[in-house]
């Protein structure tokens, strides 16, 4: 009776024991429930032995006490459920904004790197402009796959060619990068068709107001992504190659260079003769009319140059014009034509509009950037009346919309203030425009007040340039012993 008492009694804890381990279990702490019916188990038939060795018969039972099932702890999994209803539902929004917020990051750094030479700005300009073209693919391909259950998702779409197509300011970081035009060209043929998949998602659905403000961002950003492939090509015309391609240039600057050394000495000495050595404006024409040969002689292409003697004759007068001058007219006039090729090649080579002014034509420049703007001001007109009294929008995805828009406005219009500000090839465009454009003989009120503009924002002595510092290579240094 004592052992039967006992174990049913142990029987008894034993169940309340296992109820703990349920509770223990369902509070997460599964390695300890497991760990405590094992031993729970070994306990019973270490009694049950006792029970016999005494003479107590007691009928085995047929089953043991079983741990619980391994399951994972419900914290554990509303944790990581949490984590992937969040990834899921603001994947599209945080990358989108993400792409927005690096173009930004572009468009105001990388001026800066014209004339400061950190290497953490550099670093992270480079971060960035590896990182806008990864993530504008990559989200563009997320919007394919899962934006149809979102109108105005879809409608960041074309949003993603903008991006693609970069900034005015910044078209390759390196030169190397002007070679690799072929790749954006491919990434052209094939993001292209994507984003008009999308356009025709939305044009299939119900809300089709916002079709046509799609449409318009959708061309705007195709031709500006063709227009940075376009710039790439040209820049890269020039950046180091194959051999045959780097001799044919050499053998084609070689033709040009002797009527481009004439005319750009020629011009030199008018300038000093009319003692403007320090007039910003006569400066910039020099500098303007030499940029070929100064770009030749900066991508390491001197060509042997085959003057006639009377090419020569001219030469060493306006040498010595020009060394007639004042020196402090001439060091003068020596720096700041250094300053002014150098940001001429400058652009040439990293920006948009650089290369856009010396391959187009002014008026036809300045007609696509009006156009260019004109296309975003009236997507957002348009996508403002189609938002207006219509409910059912998430706020945030409105709220997104409205400052891509915005924001593509408000790039394209500053990018047009920048040109002015950070490139001297705007300058030197209002400074020709009066007397090679007949349009502009209509309007010289206009072309006045330009010049004006362009005079003040880039006054003769302006300090913020450059650092007035040329680097120079010690001979003496690099042939001594160490």
């Amino acid at each position: 009776m004592i052992g039967l008492s006992l174990t049913s009694f142990f029987l008894r804890s034993c169940s309340s024991k296992m109820r703990a381990l349920r509770e223990i279990q369902e509070a997460g702490v599964l390695q300890t429930a497991q760990r405590s019916c094992s031993e729970t188990n070994r306990l019973i038939l270490i009694i049950q032995r006792q029970l016999r060795s005494i003479g107590v018969t007691y009928s085995t039972p047929k089953k043991t006490l079983e741990p619980p099932p391994l399951i994972e702890s419900p914290y554990k999994q509303s944790s990581l459920s949490r984590v992937q209803e969040f990834i899921n539902e603001w994947e599209l929004q945080c990358m989108v904004m993400a792409s927005f917020s690096l173009q930004v990051f572009l468009f105001l750094a990388s001026g800066f790197r014209k004339r400061h030479s950190s290497r953490v700005l550099s670093v992270l300009l480079w971060l960035a402009y590896l990182s806008a073209n990864s993530l504008a693919v990559f989200a563009l391909g997320r919007l394919v796959i899962r934006g149809a259950g979102n109108r105005l998702a879809l409608f960041w779409a074309p949003f993603l060619l903008l991006h693609l197509g970069g900034q005015e300011t910044m078209t390759a970081f390196s030169m190397e990068d002007n070679a690799l035009w072929k790749r954006h060209l491919l990434s052209l043929a094939t993001q292209v068709p994507m984003a008009f998949y999308v356009v025709s998602k939305q044009l299939r659905g119900d809300d089709r107001q916002l079709v046509a403000p799609m449409v318009l961002v959708f061309v705007s950003g195709t031709a500006k992504y063709a227009e940075r492939i376009w710039a790439l090509r040209r820049a890269g015309s020039l950046a180091p190659g194959k051999s045959s391609s780097t001799s044919n240039l050499v053998s084609h600057a070689s033709n040009d260079a002797a009527w481009d050394t004439q005319g750009y000495y020629g011009l030199l000495a008018t300038v000093v003769e009319v003692k403007k050595e320090t007039d910003l404006e006569a400066i910039l024409f020099v500098a303007a009319d030499g940029f070929k040969l100064s770009l030749h002689f900066f991508m390491d292409m001197t060509p042997s140059i085959c003057l006639l003697p009377e090419d020569i004759t001219e030469i060493k007068h306006a040498l010595e014009v020009f060394k007639s001058s004042p020196s402090e007219n001439r060091v003068h006039m020596a720096y700041k034509l250094a300053e002014i090729n150098l940001s001429l090649i400058y652009d040439y080579l990293y920006t948009k509009f650089g290369t856009r002014h010396f391959h187009i034509v002014p008026a036809c420049s300045a007609f696509h950037r009006m156009v260019a703007l004109s296309l975003i001001s009236g997507a957002l007109g348009l996508f403002v009346r189609a938002m207006a009294g219509q409910k059912g929008h998430d706020v945030a995805d409105l709220i997104i919309s409205y400052v891509l828009l915005v924001g593509a406005v408000a790039l394209e219009t500053c990018s047009i203030f920048m040109s002015f500000i950070s490139s001297y090839w705007a300058y030197k465009t209002t400074l020709t425009c009066q007397l090679t454009c007949p349009l502009c003989l209509h309007f010289p009120g206009a072309i006045a007040a330009m010049r004006s503009i362009a005079r003040h924002l880039h006054p003769s002595e302006n300090k913020g340039e450059w650092s007035e510092k040329l680097a120079q290579y010690n001979m003496i240094g690099g042939l001594s012993l160490p």
